[in-house]
Formats: structure tokens, C-alpha cells, sequence
């Protein structure tokens, strides 16, 4: 299981504050990360995951794509051949959106993002961390 690890900030946001960066032990759960907490535009997102004429979306630091079933992650950063990315199902997809916003609603002190081998993604938040 290869996870990211998330820490509150003291800024406090609209919705339970805001989380930065805090560890990672692999760049699909790191890119992840990335973009729920750079490029998470909720309602937006999920209209975009819904219109079939829209393949593409992202931001400065990752890049979404469609295709058939799945929702590819990658990095426009990212220089090495072949590029780096992974994909996860559409409900997969979804399935992050949900957590996430279930996640910043209980304004833990961190939030960790696990991904399995197969690319299941699992969200939650917690007030201590194991060492």
C-alpha cells in the first residue's frame, strides 16, 4: 500500500482549513494529493466528469484525461519517457471526490491518501499518526 500523508495548516479555509504536504511514498497517492489540494474544484470537477465532450482538465500541476472508462493522472512537469501516469476508474474517481469532501468536513489534523497495488484509493482522516 503506498500512501500520502497530509498536515493541517493553522490558515483556517472555508471548508475546515487547509492541508500541505507532508510525505509520500509514491507519486500516484503524491499526484493525488496534488490535485485535491492545488486543483479540487468540487462542483466543477464532478460537471466535468459527467460531460462527454470534455476529455481534458487540470491544472498548473496535473493533468486530467478521459479515456473510455477510466480518468488518466498525470504531470505537465513531467520529463521522463514514457511520461509517467496512472489511471483509476470513474467511480474510482468519484469515489476520491466523496472522501475528499468527507475528509475536510471532519478538519482532522492529518489526512492520508492510500492506493493500492490495483489502484484502489482510499482517503481518511485522523488526529495521530502511527510511527
Amino acid at each position: 500500500m503506498e500512501k500520502t500523508i497530509l498536515k493541517k495548516d493553522d490558515f483556517q479555509g472555508p471548508v475546515g482549513g487547509r492541508y500541505f504536504f507532508l510525505s509520500s511514498t509514491s507519486s500516484r497517492a503524491g499526484l493525488i494529493s496534488i490535485f485535491l489540494t492545488d486543483s479540487y474544484y468540487g462542483t466543477r470537477t464532478r460537471e466535468w466528469l459527467q460531460d462527454e465532450t470534455r476529455k481534458e482538465t487540470g491544472s498548473e500541476m496535473v493533468d486530467l484525461d478521459k479515456k473510455g472508462d477510466f480518468i488518466v493522472f498525470s504531470s505537465p512537469y513531467d520529463e521522463s519517457e514514457p511520461k509517467f501516469e496512472f489511471s483509476v476508474t470513474h467511480e474510482t474517481f468519484s469515489k476520491i471526490l466523496d472522501e475528499w469532501e468527507q475528509v475536510i468536513s471532519e478538519a482532522k489534523e492529518y489526512i492520508v491518501i492510500e492506493v493500492s497495488d490495483n489502484n484502489d484509493v482510499h482517503i481518511y482522516a485522523t488526529d495521530q499518526m502511527e510511527d
